[in-house]
């Protein structure tokens, strides 16, 4: 046998056994008989608490809309009066 037919032979041998080895794979995990299907927006049955913290600035700095401590404290009470609003949230923490 010449040497390129033995490649060829060795090339397509690897080639199948590969396929064979992909073929008999599952494409998707089966579930256990205990796992429940997480439901995104059903079930909900109390507020959860989150701790929104004030968004600190490296230096204290005064820009076109304001001074950097106080966006800081504006973005983070923006945050959680959104979380707020939701009915999902009850935001704890500073000034609340």
């Amino acid at each position: 046998m010449k040497a390129y037919q033995f490649r060829t032979l060795c090339l397509a041998a690897c080639v199948f056994a590969g396929a064979g080895v992909a073929l008999g794979q599952d494409t998707q995990p089966q579930p256990q008989a205990d796992d429940e299907p997480v439901r995104v927006g059903e079930g909900v049955t109390t507020v959860q608490p989150v701790a929104i913290p004030y968004m600190p600035t490296p230096a204290a700095a005064d820009t076109a809309a304001g001074k950097a401590e106080a966006l800081g404290r504006q973005i983070a009470q923006i945050v959680a009066t959104d979380l707020g609003n939701s009915g999902n949230f009850t935001p704890i923490g500073p000034g609340r």
